[in-house]
């Protein structure tokens, strides 16, 4: 099946219920780019502040700051989240095959990515 883009007539002749769970999947989408960009901007934060002051992540760390896995110990609640959001997604897109939206060409490549069968079981 060819994939289809969400277009503005797709997105006319939606039903109620796929409208509602593209909205979903539009909304996590939108949580995860926040929480991304906060964890990014964190990062670059502390990775300039660490060269300012002279503290360098090293292999064998005398402090926790120095340690090479402080930015993930820091931004472990963000990565979390993050974790929930996906497993939100991969329920949110096999709603989205079961009512019938597997043609379209960004639920194939979600499904793909989350690794989501995108065929409408018979």
């Amino acid at each position: 099946m060819n994939a289809v883009q969400l277009t503005d007539d797709v997105i006319a002749n939606l039903t109620d219920e796929q409208m509602t769970i593209l909205q979903e999947l539009g909304e996590l989408a939108a949580k995860k780019l926040k929480i991304s960009t906060v964890i990014d901007q964190f990062t670059q934060q502390v990775t300039a502040s660490q060269k300012t002051m002279g503290f360098q992540p090293k292999e064998s760390p005398d402090a926790l700051h120095e340690d090479p896995e402080v930015l993930s110990l820091v931004t472990i609640k963000e990565r979390y989240k993050i974790t929930n959001i996906d497993r939100q997604i991969q329920r949110t897109l096999k709603r989205a095959v079961a009512v019938g939206l597997g043609h379209l060409a960004i639920i194939q490549r979600q499904c793909q990515i989350h690794g989501i069968e995108c065929t409408q079981p018979k």
